[in-house]
């Protein structure tokens, strides 16, 4: 089957080669500050392990597993390990972190060590048997498995292609396990070669394998997981490799026989998938392949370093092209080579028959590429060409290796564990974001963080338009924008949208409101300057968000007029209605509503830099800027202050003529006058401050425009002198007006505010969404 000259001729062929599906299981050990294996239990912040889609425990306690869904390409694969990755540490103790490397060093509490304390009583038993057959410690070495699966319509063209010239296959069934199992097959002949590029498994506590093995090998060495002393079964388990139907056979014996308990104690580093026994693998067809033989990158905070995974992806489709053929009587031959790499010190290069053997490999690696290179993405092709040059080097060169870096860089075990800490704490520095997905909105992005802790399935149906399906069980929600959810009906955001509309439903229902006009015509509303004169004012778009084309003019006298005309021309820019209202002084403050309750009361500060009597104000708003919750837009749950003409004039009105001014120490130097968070503006949790009054004032006026879910804008006139920046008591019963609802209202400002408590909106929704799961 010469899988490279079928592909040759077929351009169809060749623009499916790297699609298929794939998948990231990646075990870890929690440790604590001194190295030691932790003894505490699963964290209880991450959901039902026993179901959990995301992450769960694999042989003990301490050992936490990530699993990334089944995605469509590597990129996709990586985002999601990503994501996983970070909301796994973010729920670690803050004395916990994840061990970097496959094989676990610390002796220390050994005895103490728990299995999985899994609901299923079975899992559990499995547990303490494999205990009496490898002991602990065989089970506590972590790796990474990654799950592929051939492009279906792939398989389909080959096969079409194939019955052309070769008519041996009877059915498209027998084709695709027969190229599934091709890449098994010659796995098992250059094992050793993945081995030698990726391995980083030098080192072991001297008395980790208990009663396992007399003696170890000499350490280090290049790979002690993928040797005859990692994470294999006992050498009386073995496979030829002739044919699929021959494999089964003899994996089926050894269960029937009890030489494996059952067929998942087989630790081969390539498992066929598709079905739960062998027997229905071949009967129904292999899915996917499991590979398993790759340790933890202890240089990479997912395990795997994305040049590593498109590198296996790789390799895995040349065994599925490569014209030698695998001859059976030669398997102890392989295996050999494989024990020699594998047992080599870290230092030591490859001889010149494996060297050679190796620069073969590459090359006909880049001829795969090459001749399918017209069919794929410029992104995915630079980045195949440049990893195969990085592994070109590390045969060249074995300094290069995984592994004798490894053996440089960890032999202080101490080092080790305080890097994961530092790992780990850096992962949390962001902790706002979800990596993987930081394009999304941030209210998509806490949604996600959430259901992924929980342990709800997620998928993201439309990226660019931020629309997720959310699962429990049969349970299917679907989400939009973190919070638009079937908790609301269509007419909901409809009647906030238009802010005519709002308010008159408000003052309706006796909610007070600014006393305002709508103007569809800008010189009528022009011509209207008589009307509001002598007033505070506010010219806002019907329809705007974040704040856009919006103007707060005070004391509008009779040389106000050009101003008014100015904050007219900018209004009807963003809508082709505009309404005028009087300006209601006071604080503004922004109610989270679900399902009648108010979650969160936030009170937004208009964008300021407070003076210590030795910055000028410039400075002073670029330190502001430089925190790390402060960003382009919505990137972050705050946004970077920028210098206009607005800050200009707003400053020289409190008297500084030039932003060089140096401002008194804790003088507040307001920049602009409206409070968004789009604008600069600081968020401050106001939650446990903010009198019931005011928050039922906050409900009826969701329940009024037939809203679950929304934000409240309400504007409270607090008297100056209790008025302060950080967190003050509001009275009850000041005088108040609502000014605006909104419908899809941004949580990350809840979330994630600039002062005060945090507010765990997004787990709030889910929970409003799937109230079983509790």
């Amino acid at each position: 089957m010469d899988i490279l000259h079928l592909i040759k001729r077929d351009p169809i062929a060749k623009s499916r080669w790297f699609k298929g599906t794939f998948g990231i299981e990646r075990e870890g050990l929690r440790i604590t500050e001194d190295g030691n294996i932790a003894q505490t239990s699963h964290p209880t912040s991450l959901g039902n392990r026993s179901q959990h889609p995301f992450i769960q425990t694999d042989f003990a306690e301490s050992q936490l597993e990530f699993i990334t869904p089944t995605c469509h390409s590597v990129k996709a694969t990586l985002e999601w390990l990503s994501a996983i990755t970070a909301v796994g540490y973010r729920n670690l103790d803050d004395d916990e972190s994840i061990w970097p490397l496959s094989m676990p060093y610390s002796y220390k509490g050994l005895s103490d060590l728990r299995v999985s304390q899994l609901e299923d009583e079975r899992e559990v038993d499995y547990r303490k048997y494999l205990i009496k057959r490898y002991g602990k410690t065989r089970q506590l070495i972590s790796g990474i498995h990654f799950n592929v699966g051939l492009d279906n319509e792939l398989l389909k063209r080959l096969y079409s292609l194939t019955q052309m010239t070769d008519s041996k296959y009877s059915s498209f069934k027998s084709f695709q396990n027969d190229c599934y199992f091709k890449i098994a097959q010659h796995y098992q002949m250059y094992q050793w070669f993945y081995v030698y590029l990726f391995a980083a498994t030098p080192i072991t506590h001297k008395d980790f394998f208990e009663l396992a093995h007399a003696q170890l090998p000499k350490l280090p060495v290049r790979s002690l997981r993928s040797s005859k002393y990692g994470y294999v079964n006992d050498s009386s388990i073995h496979f030829d490799y002739q044919s699929l139907a021959e494999f089964a056979k003899q994996l089926t014996s050894y269960v029937k026989e009890g030489h494996l308990v059952a067929e998942k104690e087989l630790y081969e580093p390539i498992r066929f998938r598709g079905a739960d026994s062998i027997t229905d693998v071949v009967t129904d067809g292999i899915k996917y392949i499991e590979f398993r033989q790759i340790d933890v990158d202890p240089y990479d905070p997912l395990g795997i370093s994305s040049s590593q995974l498109y590198f296996t992806h790789l390799f895995l489709l040349f065994l599925l092209t490569d014209t030698l053929s695998y001859d059976v009587t030669k398997i102890s031959t392989y295996k050999k080579k494989l024990e020699k790499v594998a047992l080599s010190t870290p230092s030591t290069p490859l001889d010149p028959n494996l060297m050679g053997e190796a620069r073969t490999i590459l090359s006909q690696m880049r001829e795969m590429l090459e001749i399918v290179a017209d069919g794929i993405a410029t992104t995915t092709l630079h980045i195949m060409k440049e990893v195969l040059e990085v592994c070109e080097e590390r045969i060249e060169d074995v300094s290069l290796t995984p592994a004798y870096a490894v053996m440089d860089d960890f032999s202080d075990l101490e080092k080790i564990a305080k890097d994961s800490f530092i790992q780990k704490n850096k992962i949390k520095e962001t902790y706002y974001e979800l990596p993987g997905f930081q394009d999304l909105e941030l209210s998509t992005q806490a949604i996600m963080m959430d259901a992924i802790r929980l342990g709800l399935t997620i998928e993201v149906i439309d990226r660019s338009d931020q629309i997720l399906r959310l699962g429990y069980k049969n349970h299917i929600e679907y989400v939009k924008d973190g919070n638009m959810t079937s908790l609301d009906n269509y007419i909901t955001p409809l009647l906030m949208a238009n802010k005519v509309v709002t308010k008159k439903l408000l003052a309706e229902n006796a909610i007070h409101v600014p006393i305002g006009q709508l103007y569809d015509n800008e010189d009528i509303a022009r011509q209207s300057f008589p009307s509001w004169c002598h007033n505070s004012i506010v010219i806002k778009p019907k329809s705007t968000n974040f704040g856009l084309g919006i103007s707060i003019l005070e004391g509008l006298e009779e040389d106000s007029k050009q101003s008014f005309e100015i904050a007219l021309t900018h209004a009807f820019n963003y809508d082709d209605q505009v309404i005028i209202e009087l300006f209601q002084p006071g604080t503004e403050f922004r109610f989270f509503v679900l399902n009648n309750h108010v979650l969160a009361v936030l009170k937004r500060v208009p964008a300021h830099i407070i003076g210590d009597g030795k910055n000028a104000i410039n400075s002073l708003i670029s330190t502001k800027n430089s925190s790390l919750l402060r960003g382009n837009e919505h990137e972050k749950p705050l946004v970077k202050i920028t210098i206009d003409d607005s800050v200009l004039a707003e400053i020289k009105k409190q008297g500084y003529s030039s932003l060089n001014a140096v401002p008194p120490k804790d003088k507040v130097v307001y920049l602009r006058r409206n409070s968004n968070i789009s604008t600069g503006g600081d968020s401050v949790d106001m939650t446990d401050f903010i009198p019931d009054f005011y928050k039922e004032i906050a409900v009826k006026a969701a329940q009024t425009l037939n809203a679950k879910i929304c934000g409240v804008d309400m504007i409270i006139d607090i008297p100056k002198k209790t008025e302060q920046l950080n967190q003050v008591r509001v009275p009850g019963n000041l005088p108040y007006a609502i000014i605006e609802a909104n419908f899809n209202p941004m949580m990350s400002m809840h979330i994630f505010p600039a002062i005060g408590k945090s507010r765990d909106v997004a787990h709030a929704i889910l929970n409003a969404l799937f109230p079983e799961y509790q």
